[in-house]
Formats: C-alpha cells, sequence, structure tokens
C-alpha cells in the first residue's frame, strides 16, 4: 500500500515527523499556511491494530489543536461497526469526524481510505475524471488545505426556462 501526498510548491512545510511500526508507516508535517498538522497514514489490513500505532497517532494528535488524520487507514466506514475499534475510538475521542463519504475501493465497494479533522468545511469528493490514475485498486482522494475558508465548490444553478412564459406566448 501507498499514500500520496502533494504539497504545492513553496508551501511552507514544518516540523516534519515519520513514524513506523509492524503495520503502520505515518508521516506527520505542519502546513505553514494554515498551522494544520498533517497526519498521513498507512495501515496494514486486519482487524486488530498495533499499540505503536496508537500511540504514534495519539503523540501527533496532542501536539496540535488542528489536526488532520488523512490515508489508507484500511478501516471500513461503510460496515455497521468500523474495525479496528481502537483505531476509530482514538480519533472520535479527539472529536475528528471522517469526511470522505464515497467508496474509495470499488472492487470491494468499501471506503477505506480517509480524511479525518475538525474543520467542518473540508469537502473531499470523488474525481472520476482522476480514477485512471488511481494507485492500485484505490480511487484518490483530493483534500483541500484545511482552512477556515476552505469549502465545497459552489453549484451552479440550473437555468430552464419557465414554462409558463412560453404559455403566455402561445395565448397572446
Amino acid at each position: 500500500g501507498v499514500v500520496l501526498v502533494y504539497a504545492r510548491e513553496g508551501r511552507a512545510i514544518e516540523d516534519q515527523r515519520q513514524h513506523r511500526g509492524p503495520d503502520f508507516e505515518l508521516l506527520a508535517w505542519t502546513d505553514g499556511g494554515s498551522d494544520a498538522r498533517y497526519i498521513a497514514v498507512y495501515r496494514r489490513p486486519g482487524g486488530t491494530v498495533s499499540s505503536e500505532l496508537l500511540d504514534a497517532l495519539g503523540d501527533e494528535l496532542q501536539v496540535t489543536p488542528n489536526p488532520v488524520v488523512l490515508g489508507d487507514l484500511n478501516m471500513n466506514m461503510r460496515a455497521l461497526y468500523p474495525q479496528p475499534r481502537q483505531l476509530h475510538t482514538l480519533l472520535r475521542q479527539h472529536h475528528l469526524q471522517q469526511h470522505v463519504h464515497f467508496v474509495t475501493r470499488p472492487v470491494s465497494g468499501t471506503t477505506i481510505d480517509h480524511t479525518w479533522t475538525d474543520f467542518p468545511q473540508v469537502y473531499c469528493s470523488a474525481v472520476p475524471a482522476l480514477d485512471p490514475v488511481a494507485v492500485g485498486d484505490h480511487r484518490p482522494v483530493p483534500t483541500p488545505a484545511a482552512t477556515a475558508t476552505a469549502h465545497p465548490p459552489p453549484r451552479r444553478p440550473i437555468r430552464r426556462p419557465c414554462p409558463c412564459r412560453y404559455a403566455a406566448r402561445a395565448v397572446l
């Protein structure tokens, strides 16, 4: 598995840290432009989680008031009780919410790629045009920079002719 992160050229990235364990790799950094702390995680599939991952993630979550946990956590959010339960509980204890609400692994119909944060305006959406370049069998999950102004793209109103206007013309 792999978690691929792109940072725009010139973006200030500070306080980088790496953690590795028997079932995970974690890379964390602070975005100088927003002071958000990004924590990118790859966790091997399985119903259990190592104490090393829980400790490393817990330590990173303590460092910042603005965490964004993202990556391939291999925790299916479409299941009634997402497993491993300890990982789900840790994220919820820090008042983080999952912002990916679409299938990220079409082969299995699961949502195992995540973006957890307490920024309510973060909006993650599937980008079908990117599906052909997906790494492996996962869909890419674009996650905008976490800022107080991050929001979904504006919806354009659909302009339809008013049927009454045409009916009025026909009568006149």
